[in-house]
């Protein structure tokens, strides 16, 4: 007997060691039921916005979704009741019981159908449904107790009959008419979308375009559906504050997608029919994508704010009021972790840079840099970055031996040898910053005295 038991807590250590294994991977979350904050919803009609909006968060690989009969017995035994439903604290206390990350509070703020009859003579008349409902929710980190995502999400559909066709794995309800359902469902749709975007950091992106139809990296695993739309964009030019640091990037809006076809991981589009809706030459492999509602796609379009063509970006560095001096000391904080082989005869930024051995994203960054800082040419600003680079990586030497040519060109012969000599730190063979620093230290040549006239 003694044996059995043993046995059983080994297999029953290993089957939560294996559970706790794969949820590191996912985001667990707990969805509090809606409540009502409007006279045109009642308490049935919050449940199934509750129920439409959990089956919306429900189908993707990236997300667990707890229960929401385990959500409302936690807080009835602690003694909470309805402050669960609306309280962040209180509801992030319970969640944390469950062992959720997070938990989003909801609530509906309208919930109207209304329908329009229209006569057309005595012969003929047309009878048009309108429903609209609006859906709140916060998403409350169950760690902080922080707020880390509100929003409110509203769908208006008119249309001349009352079917419903849910998504694919969500319910349809009893409590709500078939015009209203559409509206929430599109609500809880759009709402669910961008919730994902904020605490799982979907970042879904073109990965091909051929013959018009566009691929994206984002399929059912992941929550799209067929009639999606996406907007295309790419990240602009860089904005500079007037110091010289980053304060924005533009964002350019290529073009406007819409889903036909939808695999487990992937999912494949076009451009909609109709005016100012984009152009599927602009679109490049590696673009980025969100999710959007028909009413931001139709206020995109009216406003063509699309791009024509896809500019090619200035590289001048904009000038800054002030200009930071040499910080040797902050330079020497940092270690240098290079490959044991360095780059000693060319300044050219793809050969030096790779010498660093760092990181890919940050080799380019940096090097990219290095390409704009060379056009912009021997000014107080290139060498006010320059000093940054140096003195944010300290095996830097290009950017040392570049600090200690513009310090030349300035008149600045201390600086520049400073720079010079920190560059043969990092890679004491390096042969411009050698003959920098032997041209440096010659004496200027004697001018020739010149001969008096007779």
């Amino acid at each position: 007997m003694k044996r059995k038991l043993l046995f059983l807590s080994v297999i029953l250590i290993l089957i939560l060691n294996v559970n706790f294994a794969f949820a590191d991977d996912i985001v667990r979350i707990s969805i509090a039921r809606f409540i009502s904050d409007t006279h045109e919803a009642s308490d049935a009609e919050a449940r199934a916005v509750t129920d439409i909006f959990t089956d919306t968060m429900v189908k993707t690989k990236s997300i667990a979704v707890i229960e929401r009969e385990r959500f409302e017995t936690v807080a009835r035994e602690q003694r909470l009741g309805m402050s669960a439903l609306v309280d962040p604290s209180t509801a992030a206390r319970v969640g944390k019981i469950l062992g959720c990350q997070y938990v989003i509070l909801g609530s509906v703020t309208h919930l109207s159908e209304r329908t329009n009859r229209e006569s057309f003579g005595k012969l003929y008349s047309k009878e048009t449904i309108e429903a609209e409902a609006s859906i709140y929710a916060r998403v409350i980190d169950t760690s902080t107790l922080e707020i880390v995502y509100s929003d409110t999400c509203t769908e208006r559909l008119s249309d001349s009959h009352e079917s419903f066709t849910p998504f694919e794995g969500q319910r349809s309800t009893k409590d709500l008419s078939g015009q209203k359902q559409r509206a929430v469902a599109l609500a809880a749709q759009t709402l669910s979308n961008k919730i994902r975007e904020k605490i799982v950091g979907e970042a879904p992106h073109v990965i091909s375009v051929r013959s018009g139809e566009i691929r994206i990296n984002k399929g059912s695993s992941l929550g799209v559906h067929k009639g999606d739309l996406y907007l295309v964009y790419a990240e602009g030019e860089t904005i500079y504050d007037i110091d010289g640091s980053v304060l924005d990037r533009e964002v350019l809006n290529i073009a406007l997608i819409e889903i036909f076809d939808v695999q487990n991981n992937y999912s494949t589009g076009r451009i909609p029919k109709g005016k100012n809706k984009g152009s599927a030459e602009l679109i490049r492999r590696g673009d980025n994508l969100t999710f959007i509602t028909r009413r931001e796609a139709d206020d995109l379009s009216h406003r063509g704010a699309f791009v024509k063509h896809r500019p090619r970006f200035s590289t001048e560095i904009p000038e800054p009021q002030s200009y930071p001096e040499p910080d040797p000391v902050r330079a020497a904080e940092h270690e240098h972790h290079g490959p044991h082989g360095f780059e000693n005869s060319s300044t050219d930024p793809a050969r030096v840079i790779p010498t660093y051995g760092l990181p890919a994203g940050e080799a380019r960054a940096r090097e990219d840099l290095h390409r704009r800082l060379q056009k912009a040419g021997s000014t107080r600003n290139a060498y006010n970055r320059y000093v940054e680079m140096a003195n944010s990586f300290s095996g830097d030497y290009l950017a040392m031996y570049q600090a200690g040519i513009i310090a030349q060109s300035m008149g600045q012969r201390r600086d520049a040898a400073m720079w010079f000599d920190k560059a043969l730190e990092a890679n004491p063979d390096y042969e411009p910053a050698l003959k920098a620093k032997e041209n440096l230290n010659k004496p200027a040549p004697s001018r020739p005295a010149r001969k008096r006239r007779k």
